[in-house]
């Protein structure tokens, strides 16, 4: 009695607008586990919230993991239409064109136009945009031009896609605006999800290409945790078909992944619907590169563009579990590029110059680290701008 407490500060682990579904699960080794996040921006103020997933586990090889999250809270809740309404990917170097509207008693003429943005990464035409009423509903909206080339890669799997439109009104406002658009794409027919494979044997990779398509050549990729991260089993195919001698690694989870290209780079992706599984195998097979010792090639093309392509190979002796990340200069960890359980033999990963934050690079030296086990193997870059 006579004892008081004040200036008391209670402490949170995390911001009130994200929570996980657990603070803690077990995870087998070579295995995946999903950890869902819920949002929440009631009372948040209008703009960008950003924050840090920090796992933290008894993994020896890396005890602490960063993962960048972001929210961008929006206060004026647009209308916007796509047109085409049909996106054919196999189209490039063309306009996206979308009729943007605001609520009453919303001001096109406020927009900030060099703000917006579809799915926050092609950006608006500055110098192309007019105001009218194209729809005839008499809502005046705005008409706007974004690169479809821009577009493209944001886009996710599947046949009927969202779109999101995001951007910036005078007073500290943001609007947001979604719609779904059909988007023409190539699609995995088998595996497509559900087969039963044993090791050793050959399973034929088959994909579709719509017509009128001519792409140049297709990489064929695979995961074994159900996409966490992917290994390019080949590369620079023509046609619609691959045999794949398939591997001794058990799973219940494995994808197949086609990306097509054509003269000006990567067209899109598609991948198995669902997984399908590899059966476990008591006799160990024979892989290429089995054996041997751990490598790590040097990136082609080297040096390359900033928010370009380089692919980097490297050879496994055995299956096990692979780590593959790049770092700038100083040392800092830029991005990881494959992290997963792998068969023995010769992989390839592409890297496409961005950091975790999906941000081009900056120009410079970078090195980027391959770990096995207790192998450690390192090579340079260059990056230019």
């Amino acid at each position: 009695e006579g004892w008081y407490v004040d200036d008391v500060v209670v402490y949170s682990h995390g911001p009130r607008w994200v929570s996980l579904s657990t603070n803690a699960v077990t995870v087998a080794p070579h295995a995946a586990t999903t950890v869902n996040l819920a949002f929440d921006a009631t009372g948040l103020a209008v703009g960008a919230h950003d924050a840090e997933l920090v796992v933290r586990s008894n993994d020896p090889d890396e005890s602490v993991l960063v993962v960048p999250i972001d929210l961008q809270v929006a206060d004026v809740a647009a209308t916007i239409d796509v047109d085409p309404n049909t996106l054919n990917l196999d189209r490039r170097a063309n306009w996206v064109t979308a009729y943007l509207e605001l609520p009453a008693p919303g001001d096109l003429g406020g927009v900030v136009v060099s703000t917006l943005r579809l799915n926050r990464a092609s950006s608006a035409d500055p110098t192309q945009h007019s105001i009218g009423d194209e729809d005839h509903d008499g809502v005046a909206d705005m008409t706007l031009k974004f690169d479809q080339d821009a577009l493209a890669p944001t886009l996710e799997e599947g046949d009927q896609v969202a779109v999101v439109m995001t951007g910036e009104l005078p007073g500290n406002h943001r609007l947001l605006g979604t719609s779904t658009i059909r988007v023409i794409r190539h699609h995995v027919t088998a595996p497509n999800g559900g087969e039963v494979v044993a090791p050793g044997g050959t399973l034929a990779v088959r994909w579709s290409v719509p017509s009128g398509w001519h792409p140049d050549h297709a990489d064929v990729l695979v995961s074994f945790n159900g996409g966490t991260s992917w290994s390019r089993i080949a590369a620079d195919l023509t046609g619609t078909t691959f045999s794949w001698v398939v591997p001794n690694v058990a799973t219940q989870a494995a994808l197949v992944r086609v990306t097509l290209f054509d003269a000006l780079g990567e067209i899109g992706h598609d991948s198995s619907d669902q997984p399908f599984t590899i059966t476990a195998n008591p006799t160990a097979i024979q892989g290429p590169g089995e054996g041997g010792p751990h490598r790590l090639l040097q990136n082609s093309p080297n040096p390359f563009r900033s928010a370009t392509e380089t692919s980097i190979g490297f050879v496994l002796p055995g299956p096990g579990s692979v780590r593959l990340a790049v770092y700038d200069a100083k040392g800092y960890l830029t991005g990881v590029i494959a992290d997963g359980w792998m068969p023995a033999g010769a992989h390839q990963v592409i890297w496409d110059g961005r950091d975790r934050l999906g941000r081009p690079v900056s120009a410079g030296v970078y090195f980027y680290q391959l770990r096995a086990g207790e192998v450690r193997l390192t090579q340079r870059m260059v990056v230019l701008r």
